[in-house]
């Protein structure tokens, strides 16, 4: 069920983005705040500009809070109460799975009532901390326009995208626009990491979770990217802001923190994990052969039960995973399209998981087949991996997923092969 729940939340993972800040922070009274409200509807316009204000919401407990939230404060001016410019709105229903399924899932733009907003963020016990934009009164109001434009029923709703159309991306958009582009030209340079090294170190804490997200990853993760590409993350919209050279950081107020969840940052680089994940898979591949000659040797019951469930259980798991990830080819999941990962886990270890029984029958003709299944996936592994090191092309980093799939996948060829040969005889 939570193989099934992670790949549901791959899609929603920035709805309610959440770490902690990488860096230190200043810690404040909530004075510097309007007064909250109870609603967000405007009143009659006044000649006062609107007061903007980045918030940043951290960490949370749940997948999908793991990365970060972010959204637009609009007070004063025109707005009796101050209003939050959300982008990450969601909701479940009838046709949501079937969206999913499809990478069409819609998320929708709202004006939410700051109050009940920022009690339901300390409630959960997540970080919130403030940027104000001290902009020109025309650029105040552009900017309350544009979000008032988002935010209205002809255009509040758009397809959500991992990493280019979120609500981080969405919130980045809006201060460009009011900076006269002025950010984006301040954030051209390299990014400190990839896509993928980025989702590593929000996602490290639950090893799980991260691995099976750098297994439905593809290579559009792994190329080069800027300083802008990296504010699909809250955090480092944040980041970015407080970073910006002069005469622009002068555009910008102090950080304020309004609620410290005192919760641990995300590491500042993500952690070298390969070699655990080819311990466990070299331990399983030992699993495998002492499972399966043992059967052979001994041939006993109890013997042919411990191997089939080992056969079982493995193929089971990583036929449906590579039977997903094949599926997600052909549909809008865009960052799993063309994904290395199906040279080694596909659906024939599915297929050879519903032979199983064969091998509790003795049936020589279902073995064979299951020899030639998992010696197909054993030498299309071994071929994939050398070419990796000669083609371009295969740029994947597939460094936490090879090291677990490749030694399970050569030990069944192994242990089908050496069970295929005969059995020699000592001499009376």
């Amino acid at each position: 069920m939570r193989l099934f729940v992670f790949f549901l939340l791959l899609i929603l993972e920035q709805a309610t983005w959440a770490t902690g800040t990488a860096w230190a922070q200043p810690t404040i009274t909530t004075s510097a705040l309007p007064t909250p409200p109870t609603s967000s509807a405007p009143t009659t316009p006044t000649d006062d500009a609107p007061r903007i204000t980045l918030v940043t919401f951290g960490a949370g407990k749940e997948v999908h809070q793991y990365f970060g939230h972010n959204a637009v404060i609009v007070a004063g001016g025109d707005y009796s109460e101050p209003a939050v410019y959300n982008y990450g709105m969601f909701g479940f229903g009838p046709g949501m799975i079937p969206k999913f399924l499809r990478g069409r899932l819609e998320f929708w733009t709202a004006a939410l009532a700051l109050r009940p907003t920022f009690t339901t963020y300390r409630a959960a016990n997540r970080d919130i901390r403030l940027i104000p934009l001290q902009l020109s009164a025309a650029q105040a109001k552009q900017m309350a326009k544009e979000l008032e434009r988002d935010a209205s029923p002809a255009y509040r709703d758009y397809l959500y995208n991992h990493y280019d159309n979120n609500c981080s991306t969405r919130v980045r958009d809006v201060i460009d626009h009011a900076l006269n582009g002025e950010l984006k030209r301040a954030l051209s340079g390299p990014a400190r990491f990839t896509l993928r090294g980025h989702t590593r170190r929000y996602t490290q804490q639950d090893p799980l979770i991260e691995w099976l997200m750098m297994f439905g990853l593809s290579d559009s993760v792994d190329q080069p990217i800027t300083q802008w590409d990296e504010t699909f993350l809250p955090d480092e919209l944040e980041r970015a802001l407080l970073r910006l050279p002069e005469p622009t950081r002068a555009m910008l107020g102090q950080l304020r923190l309004v609620h410290d969840a005192h919760q641990p940052p995300p590491p500042e680089a993500p952690a070298t994990r390969w070699p655990w994940y080819l311990l466990l898979g070299l331990f399983n591949a030992a699993l495998v052969i002492w499972t399966g000659l043992r059967a052979q040797r001994v041939n006993t019951s109890k013997a042919r039960w411990a191997f089939a469930i080992v056969h079982g259980q493995l193929g089971l798991l990583f036929g449906f995973l590579g039977s997903l990830l094949l599926s997600l080819w052909f549909t809008d999941h865009i960052v799993a399209h063309g994904n290395e990962n199906l040279f080694m886990c596909n659906p024939l270890p599915l297929l050879s998981s519903l032979l199983t029984f064969g091998l509790l029958k003795q049936s020589a003709r279902i073995e064979a087949l299951l020899r030639n299944l998992w010696l197909t996936l054993a030498a299309s592994t071994v071929l994939w991996l050398a070419f990796k090191t000669v083609v371009p092309a295969l740029d994947q980093d597939v460094s936490m997923t090879a090291t677990l799939i490749a030694p399970i996948n050569l030990a069944f060829a192994f242990v089908f092969w050496k069970r295929a040969q005969p059995r020699s005889h000592a001499a009376s």
